[in-house]
C-alpha cells in the first residue's frame, strides 16, 4: 500500500521489540525529512523498593541515559538509519504516547501490535488499543503476522470448506 508523504511529524513507539524496528523503519520510508519522527519510550516508574532506588545508585537520568544507549545500539544495527529524536518519558505508556502526540501536534502514529489475545491481553492490556482509542491522530498499527502463517503452514486445510 502507497501512502502519500507526511508533512508533520510521526510518532513512534519503541519498546526495543523486532517490531518496533519495523515500525520504525516504516515511518523512515513514510517522510522525506527524518527529523519529522519522534520516536518515544514510556517505561513504568522504578519500584521504591528495587535495590537501585534504596541505595541510590539509579536514578531517573540513568535509566534515561542507559535506555538512550540502547537505543542508539538498535539504530546501528539497522541499514541506513539516520539520526532520529528520542525521548524517554514514564508512566503509563498507553496514556503517555498519546499525551506525547498531542503535545507535538503529530500527524500520526505508527506502531507495531504484539497481537496478543484472550487472557493474555486481559492480564497485561494493550497498549495499542488503549493508544487507538485515545489517540488525538490516526494510528498506523503494523501487525506481526508470522504466528499466523506458521500456523497456517502446519494446518494447510484448516480454512478449506467443503
Amino acid at each position: 500500500m502507497q501512502l502519500t508523504k507526511v508533512q508533520k511529524t510521526i510518532v513512534v513507539p519503541f519498546d526495543y521489540s523486532e517490531m518496533s524496528c519495523q515500525a520504525l523503519a516504516r515511518a523512515v520510508e513514510m517522510v522525506d525529512d527524518p527529523s519529522l519522527i519522534r520516536v518515544v519510550h514510556v517505561t513504568e516508574y522504578p519500584s521504591a523498593y528495587e535495590y537501585g532506588i534504596v541505595w541510590e545508585t539509579m536514578t531517573e537520568d540513568t535509566i534515561v541515559a542507559k535506555l538512550k544507549e540502547a537505543f542508539q545500539e538498535h539504530l546501528d544495527k539497522m541499514e541506513a538509519m539516520p539520526e532520529l529524536s528520542f525521548t524517554v518519558m514514564f508512566g503509563n505508556p498507553g496514556k503517555e504516547i498519546c499525551n506525547f502526540a498531542k503535545d507535538i501536534d503529530s500527524e500520526l502514529i505508527v506502531m507495531p501490535s504484539h497481537g496478543r489475545s484472550g487472557f493474555a491481553r486481559f492480564v497485561l492490556g494493550s497498549v495499542a488499543e488503549r493508544v487507538v482509542r485515545f489517540a488525538p491522530c490516526p494510528v498506523l498499527i503494523l501487525r506481526d503476522d508470522s504466528a499466523e502463517k506458521a500456523a497456517d503452514a502446519q494446518a494447510p486445510l484448516a480454512n478449506v470448506v467443503i
